[in-house]
């Protein structure tokens, strides 16, 4: 949704603020890491991540700043606003917003300011990411500065509207807890469904929260314009997979994990692109490992990709997970015979016999190489294979252990299997 402006009145923004349930909370390093790439990228002492409230700017994340709040005639963020594009004033005391300003004639007297709007997800600006400096710049900022500034504030907007949609899961979950509570005579039946259903979503957001992690990390060692723009389109892909994990992990509480996974199957769809994303995504997040692939996906596959793409993730993070770290994790695809099959094979320890018979079987933990798991991702990738009607096996021998999905190219889905 395109950004508002001067239009948006103080009743709407701290409406927007309201229910971004931000206003006065705990310091989060996901903030104070947008302040400090903001800091490296513009190369000023102060970067601040502002709210601007009905009487006050208050601030999420601080860099340089002592206070943490200034009164709202103090706020040079106030007028950020009232645009979309990032708003540079090379010397505050020849503005006349800020000549003004009592932190601009007195202490710590101000001089340059720079930054960019955040907007909520029906484009109200509710603050901004900013700089400043204490010496006047007459250039301003440079366009690669100004492009990594506004490009950061988009992502510190998408962070905005992803925590609020993870409060909101939470509430729900607690308000599913109390329903089941009334309902279900069994506390044991009725706790593990809770249980599952947080489970699920921690399981399957921790590969593209670490590639959001591991993005802001390169960020803040390398800011120069390529590079920024290489790494904020990998950090924007990943905030959106967040997003659709989080309603994925609604639709299997709505379900309550029994009645198996719906699917929303598109034709001609081409599956390379969709596994070289989800490739690229382990990658970021897991530099140190080695990821090999062969895709050979020319002929297009009715399925749901989003579903696939998570069915990819899963196995491939479980052959990182358990195999040996010195040896790579092998990943091949092909589009032939009539089927579309996918193999992620790893090396190290077998999986024990016993541990076989369970496999797929959700909290069903495996040990090898001396890590756990929670035993969700192949339960989930095993219900994402039923309802595509494929199969999906998995063999295992002291020299290689390989799962293995495959699948009519084109043959019809079966309905919430």
């Amino acid at each position: 949704m395109d950004a508002q402006t001067s239009d948006v009145t103080a009743a709407e923004r701290m409406a927007a603020l309201a229910r971004l349930q931000i206003l006065d909370t705990p310091p989060e390093i996901d903030f104070d890491d947008a302040a400090l790439l903001a800091s490296e990228i513009c190369q000023t002492p102060v970067a601040l991540v502002t709210l601007v409230a009905e009487d006050r700017q208050w601030f999420k994340a601080r860099l340089g700043f002592p206070r943490h709040e200034t009164a709202l005639d103090q706020s040079v963020c106030r007028h950020a606003l009232t645009g979309t594009d990032v708003l540079v004033i090379p010397d505050l005391r020849h503005d006349p917003r800020t000549a003004g300003n009592t932190l601009v004639t007195d202490s710590p007297f101000l001089r340059f300011y720079a930054g960019a709007p955040l907007h909520d997800a029906g484009g109200i600006p509710v603050g901004a990411l900013c700089v400043i400096d204490t010496a006047p710049r007459p250039g301003g900022l440079t366009q690669s500065q100004a492009a990594g500034l506004h490009a950061l504030a988009r992502q510190v907007s998408a962070l905005l509207e992803m925590r609020r949609r993870l409060l909101e899961q939470g509430r729900w979950i607690k308000e599913e807890h109390v329903r089941l509570t009334s309902e279900l005579m069994d506390e044991r039946h009725q706790a593990e469904r809770r249980e599952r259903s947080i489970a699920v979503l921690s399981h399957d957001l921790r590969n593209p929260l670490a590639a959001f992690d591991a993005g802001l990390r390169l960020l803040s060692r390398d800011s120069g314009p390529r590079h920024v723009a290489s790494v904020v389109t990998m950090l924007k892909q990943s905030v959106m997979r967040m997003t659709r994990l989080i309603e994925t992990t609604l639709d299997f509480a709505r379900a309550r994990l029994g009645g198996g996974l719906d699917v929303v199957h598109a034709t001609d769809v081409l599956l390379g692109p969709v596994l070289e994303q989800v490739i690229a995504e382990l990658r970021l997040a897991h530099p140190e490992a080695r990821i090999e692939s062969r895709l050979d996906l020319s002929r297009p596959v009715t399925c749901d990709p989003e579903r696939l793409a998570q069915l990819a993730s899963n196995l491939i993070a479980n052959a990182r997970m358990h195999g040996d770290s010195s040896k790579p994790v092998e990943v091949t695809a092909s589009t032939e015979d009539e089927a579309f099959t996918l193999s992620v094979a790893n090396q190290g320890a077998p999986i024990p016999p016993a541990v076989q018979e369970r496999l797929f079987q959700p909290f069903a933990p495996r040990a090898t190489s001396g890590r756990f798991g929670l035993g969700l991702g192949l339960f989930i990738a095993s219900q994402i294979a039923r309802a595509h009607g494929g199969t999906l096996s998995a063999t295992s021998t002291p020299e290689r252990t390989c799962f293995t999905f495959r699948m009519p190219l084109r043959a019809g889905l079966q309905d919430g299997v």
